[in-house]
């Protein structure tokens, strides 16, 4: 019996084992992977290498534990699994073909074969054993995002194209300068520490430049810092500071530094930039950015900061009213008995109004936040606080005058402290292929980000979004 009841549990295990490899993974959402193999069909989809750091294998090679797991502050090779014994690293530009995608439950692994082969050193001193083969290399991205930060993350590695052609035609161009259409974005302290953000390159936009950690190495000197912390441009671009009068000047870099970065550190570049303004303790949070810094050619255009006693002021708070009004009628649960009997007669105050130049002359776009505060229900107690209503977003002008609510327009009932509000400071505006970019500083209770904003025709959309530091608690 005793016999019986084992062979009966080993077949149990056998059956769930054999259900659990025949049951399908969920994986990355079925949205983003339709989305991805529409965009780039497995069969013709190619890559150009954009760093020159990925270590590849002899297509005859073992690829048991190869891929190189891409992270946030760069990548880790091949794990104690692998038995293939790399013949190299891939060249930038080189064009790879797309062979294998794999959405798993947590990643997307890319298996990329060379289009040309390389010579490969068999034996050190006999050139004539050397062979000429095809190789390969796989990249494993973590991702639990939309499509367009899975293109990102693989684009900081290798850029996409659908097809042979445009592959090849983009690697021909990869290392030429094109300083309006290939640079780096960063913004800067006002103690002089540069921290570059986000890179473009003809219409892709992707991050290399290491976020913040709670450890970081430092190198000691501009030759130190990796050549993959750079856009494909590389080391040598020179930096523009754009301040918010709309001035510019050369920026000048002395070496790499640590900083703080709220609970973390990270890695920025100390610049010849200095200040009359008073300089914070080193240690505050939310330290303040005095400008925009680009390589290449590329403008930066101020945001115009909108006063009280300008007419665009009071005609948008005007507006603001109803549609303020209803979207607080969805958070009505979050907001207390007192508050909720004083909506009709507590009005939305504008409190900030930030503007630029929209899509096409004469038009506007503009972010704004306001909001309804509410008296503290016991204001006889040590530091009284009410509800407030916040309402953030965005606001577009036409030509005629008419102004009309960005979708992207929301409402969030939090108390006055603003535990759990992000409030948004736009840094400046960057135009590519007719389209305003938004730089913005996002802050928050312990922590803070920067997002480039797209405007189009339809409204506005999140590009990016890179962390700026932030603590636990």
């Amino acid at each position: 019996m005793k016999r019986v009841a084992t062979c009966l549990f080993a077949l149990g295990c056998l059956v769930g084992l054999g259900a659990q490899s025949l049951t399908p993974m969920n994986g990355v959402g079925k949205a983003v992977r339709g989305y991805f193999e529409r965009a780039y069909p497995p069969d013709r989809t190619y890559a150009v290498v954009t760093r020159e750091d990925l270590p590849t294998l002899s297509i005859k090679g073992r690829e048991s534990g190869f891929p190189i797991e891409v992270q946030d502050t760069g990548w880790k090779g091949p794990g104690s699994m692998f038995r293939g014994k790399p013949v190299g690293n891939l060249a930038l530009g080189e064009v790879m073909k797309v062979e294998q995608v794999d959405f798993g439950s947590d990643q997307v692994t890319l298996r990329l074969v060379s289009v040309d082969p390389h010579e490969i050193v068999v034996e050190p001193g006999r050139p004539e054993r050397n062979k000429h083969e095809q190789v390969v290399t796989r990249l494993a991205f973590p991702h639990k995002a939309g499509f367009d930060q899975l293109v990102q993350r693989i684009e900081a590695y290798a850029r996409l194209f659908p097809g042979l052609e445009p592959a090849r035609e983009y690697a021909r161009t990869i290392r030429d300068p094109q300083p309006a259409s290939r640079f780096t974005l960063g913004v800067l302290r006002r103690d002089g520490v540069l921290i570059p953000i986000a890179m473009y390159d003809n219409g892709h936009w992707y991050r290399r430049w290491p976020l913040p950690a709670a450890e970081r190495d430092v190198p000691i000197g501009m030759t130190d810092v990796p050549s993959d912390w750079y856009g494909v441009e590389g080391a040598a671009a020179g930096w523009t500071l754009w301040t918010p009068d709309g001035k510019s000047r050369p920026l000048r870099l002395a070496g790499p530094i640590a900083f703080g970065a709220h609970c973390l550190m990270n890695v920025g570049l100390q610049t010849d930039y200095r200040t009359a303004l008073p300089h914070p303790p080193l240690d505050q949070q939310h330290y303040p950015k005095d400008g925009i810094a680009t390589t290449g050619s590329i403008p930066i255009e101020p945001v115009q900061i909108a006063t009280t006693d300008l007419p665009t002021w009071s005609n948008f708070q005007s507006l603001l009213q109803g549609p303020a009004n209803q979207m607080e009628m969805r958070e009505l649960r979050y907001l207390p008995w007192g508050a909720i009997a004083l909506r009709a007669v507590t009005p939305v105050k504008l409190e900030v109004l930030c503007l630029s130049e929209g899509r096409s002359k004469g038009t506007l776009t503009g972010y704004f936040e306001a909001a309804k505060r509410y008296a503290p229900p016991d204001p006889t107690v040590p530091d009284p606080c009410g509800a407030v209503t916040f309402v953030q977003g965005w606001v577009h002008r036409t030509a005629e005058g008419v102004g009309r609510l960005d979708l992207a327009t929301q409402a969030r009932v939090s108390d006055c402290s603003a535990w759990n509000i992000e409030f948004r400071k736009p840094l400046g505006v960057i135009r590519l292929g007719g389209d305003p970019f938004w730089i913005i500083e996002a802050s928050r209770w312990g922590g803070e980000s920067y997002e480039i904003v797209r405007i189009t025709e339809r409204g506005t959309s999140l590009v990016m979004t890179i962390p700026g530091g932030a603590c636990r608690s």
